[in-house]
């Protein structure tokens, strides 16, 4: 995965998305942010994960259609 690519992982059993902000030979630095005061406090909003445990986020584009005739009122 390259650097900038939004990943999922989990730690301390949360699921958390990031963004890979440089890359080891086995392992990401992946920045993050948390809710949770004792996460940001505990990794600074950042953490190294394996790439094993990592996953790349998949995003969907939708396609929405309608008419131009669709969007006002009929009456």
């Amino acid at each position: 995965m390259d650097i900038g690519t939004q990943v999922t992982f989990i730690l301390e059993g949360q699921t958390y998305t990031g963004t890979i902000a440089k890359s080891y030979t086995n392992s990401y630095l992946i920045t993050f942010t948390s809710p949770d005061p004792a996460i940001v406090d505990k990794y600074h909003n950042k953490v190294i994960i394996s790439q094993k445990q990592v996953q790349a986020v998949k995003f969907e584009l939708i396609q929405a259609s309608c008419h131009f005739s669709d969007l006002f009122f009929k009456t």
